[in-house]
């Protein structure tokens, strides 16, 4: 086991340490997952009843339900723990993508940015921010270890500061993204460290009981 920030194991024991973590989260995976869908489909309801929108309930808060659900669904299905952080990664990045750009195309369509005295950085916008923070943390919650959750984490905040530029920016974009990446960062920054440090505790644990394992049999 090397000393590393991020501990690694040898293949053989890496292996073994990747079928035991699964098999640890997978009831709080689908216990997560199944309440993460249905908050998504109460959500994307509300939105319908306030907006009369099928395009936006279906994309903003419609498209991560349906992520959340298939994940459940996909926790019962044998063999699914060999690709289970892979089919989150790159799940978790299209649903926050159609999301994002659900949810700004229909702002950036009904923006009343004619309005006088409608400031550059606008509710909309803060609207938006708050949507990219709500899925970064509930894409957090799917437990990945740290380099999983980096490239997800990394690519759901990409998109997110994709889309904003190119449907809701209307004033000075350095100072627009950078507002809008105030909160957002600390939040990013904060699930990442909460990844780091359960994938640390769940390495040492592992192999303080790897160790135990292989002394006792030393004994016998």
């Amino acid at each position: 086991m090397s000393r590393a920030f991020l501990p690694r194991f040898d293949a053989e024991l890496e292996g073994r340490f990747q079928e035991s973590y699964y098999a640890r989260i997978q009831p709080i995976l689908r216990v997560i997952t199944l309440l993460l869908a249905v908050m998504f489909l109460a959500y994307a309801a509300r939105d319908y009843l306030d907006t009369q929108s099928i395009a936006l309930s279906a994309t903003q808060n419609g498209t991560p339900a349906l992520f959340f659900l298939l994940i459940f669904a996909l926790t019962w299905v044998k063999g699914f723990e060999r690709v289970w952080q892979w089919a989150i990664l790159g799940g978790g990045l299209i649903a926050a993508i159609i999301s994002f750009n659900g949810q700004a195309s229909f702002i950036a369509a009904f923006r009343p940015d004619s309005v006088e005295g409608a400031g550059p950085f606008s509710a909309d916008s803060l609207f938006f921010g708050q949507q990219v923070r709500l899925v970064v943390v509930c894409l957090a919650l799917m437990r990945l270890q740290f380099r999983w959750a980096l490239a997800l984490q990394i690519g759901a905040l990409s998109s997110g500061v994709w889309v904003f530029a190119y449907y809701l920016l209307n004033g000075d974009p350095v100072v627009e993204i950078s507002r809008f990446l105030q909160s957002t960062a600390a939040v990013f920054i904060a699930v990442l460290m909460a990844a780091a440090i359960e994938e640390q505790l769940a390495s040492k644990a592992f192999y303080a009981n790897y160790l135990l394992d292989f002394l006792q049999k030393s004994n016998d």
